[in-house]
């Protein structure tokens, strides 16, 4: 607004022009020119007002960006619409002049509803982001497998769902491509910020108890060595063997059943007998060959028939691991996969036809609440849940193919 400073514009003007070029300076004018409030730079300007990237952009919005830094607080949208819309139809009067847009675009550009406010940044996958930043490119830059709307609507469900249960209480999901191993949601807590439920930290990653989830597992190596079939009888009765004794969750026996029946009643005493024809440490080689290490005292020696009721810690990404090897030919993938261009290496666990077994049995148990029984419009939901020593962990796997 004075001679000086503005002689000092000048001089900074030369010398931009001696060491840039005028797409690096543009560049440079793009990022750091004022928007409004705090906002600097157009990138984060389309953000936060139209919530996506700059190439995304309509002649509308566009126009209303390059309009805004000349006078960024008395053209803000949300506070002086009417400045607002004059400054971008000047604009846009210009891009016709130029023939960078069309009078009849300009012409709708210009009858464009202006956005109302200032939203927040993205914040998606923040547990998951850290993970990837640490790897990143040369350039900063990391392309991942998350598929932006189904981590967005996963996040919502969990804080729905959350709504319900007080702190400390949280929570974890992860969504996997069953056919590439490849993540395409991923949620390590409902709310990042909230130290109430220490949600910072990521619970995909949390050592727990899995439950009633590996019983699964145990038929299906019992059908891949011929110890059994779906059809095949099994005892619920009381049962006892080097002083362990378990029983089912409502006290109660069932007499008869088949195999089939106890993984969809999620027997108990069934799962520990069939183990105990698997035997635990071929049911603990028989994970540890596919590549995921079962977490229990080693020293101690097997974990034994506790295995059957989740005896072991796992985390909820090798769970996912291991449901994939039942969501699919039998094969289980080395890692979950984050980066796009990466692939699995996937190993044998168990064979098709006992995957296929264990999977249609799993989608013959009723399903979760809202959600309908598989039809010839729709995949069937073949799905588990668990639940941890001492029950403070409840956990569910599905598994749906089209």
């Amino acid at each position: 607004r004075t001679a000086w400073a503005k002689a000092i514009e000048i001089g900074r003007a030369f010398q931009l022009e001696r060491r840039f070029d005028k797409d690096a300076t543009l560049s440079i004018y793009l990022t750091l020119a004022p928007f409004g409030g705090a906002v600097e730079g157009v990138r984060a300007a389309s953000l936060k007002l139209f919530g996506r990237e700059p190439k995304l952009l309509t002649p509308a919005e566009a126009a209303l960006l390059v309009a805004l830094p000349q006078s960024p607080n008395a053209r803000r949208p949300d506070r002086a619409p009417a400045a607002a819309r004059a400054a971008r139809a000047r604009v846009l009067e210009r891009a016709v002049a130029a023939g960078v847009v069309s009078a009849d675009e300009a012409a709708a550009a210009n009858a464009a509803v202006l956005p109302e406010a200032y939203g927040d940044f993205p914040f998606l996958a923040p547990h998951f982001a850290e993970e990837a930043a640490s790897a990143a490119e040369a350039d900063g830059s990391v392309r991942t497998t998350i598929d932006a709307a189904l981590q967005a609507l996963v996040e919502r469900r969990m804080r729905t769902a959350l709504k319900d249960h007080a702190a400390p209480t949280t929570a974890a999901a992860i969504v996997v491509d069953a056919e590439t191993a490849e993540i395409r949601a991923i949620v390590g807590g409902p709310d990042y910020f909230d130290r109430r439920r220490a949600g910072m930290l990521d619970m995909t990653r949390a050592l727990r108890s899995p439950g009633s989830a590996l019983k699964p597992f145990i038929y299906a190596l019992a059908f891949d060595r011929l110890l059994a079939a779906p059809a095949t009888l099994i005892a619920d009765r009381p049962f006892r063997e080097t002083g362990y004794a378990p029983t089912n969750f409502d006290g109660g026996y069932a007499g008869d059943v088949t195999v089939a029946d106890a993984l969809v009643r999620s027997l108990n005493i069934p799962a520990v007998k069939m183990l105990r024809r698997v035997g635990p440490a071929r049911f603990d080689a028989a994970f540890a060959t596919a590549g995921l290490d079962l977490s229990y005292d080693r020293d101690g020696g097997d974990a034994g028939l506790a295995l059957a009721l989740g005896g072991v810690g796992l985390d909820l990404r090798d769970l996912a691991r291991a449901y994939l090897a039942l969501a699919g030919r039998g094969a289980m993938p080395d890692r979950l996969v984050g980066r796009a261009g990466d692939r699995a290496d996937w190993r044998p666990f168990v064979g098709q036809e006992a995957a296929a077994d264990v999977r249609w049995i799993l989608a013959e148990a009723p399903p979760p609440a809202g959600h309908a029984r598989g039809t010839g419009q729709g995949p069937a939901i073949a799905y588990k849940t668990g639940t941890s020593y001492g029950y403070r962990d409840a956990l569910a796997v599905g598994m749906a193919r089209g």
